[in-house]
């Protein structure tokens, strides 16, 4: 990044923050996420087609 984009950089307010927890949390609630064994998985079948 340029110092001037940097200079336009902001914190996230409470609110972004809390936006962010509940959509995740409903990710989680719908069944929209993998979980870390899921995508160990499925890294090492996409590296085993290049090998």
């Amino acid at each position: 990044m340029t110092t001037a984009a940097l200079q336009d950089v902001k914190p996230y307010t409470m609110a972004e923050i809390n936006a962010m927890i509940g959509q995740a949390e409903a990710d989680i609630a719908a069944g929209r996420v993998y979980s870390s064994d899921e995508v160990m998985k499925m890294m090492d079948d996409f590296v085993a087609q290049y090998e």
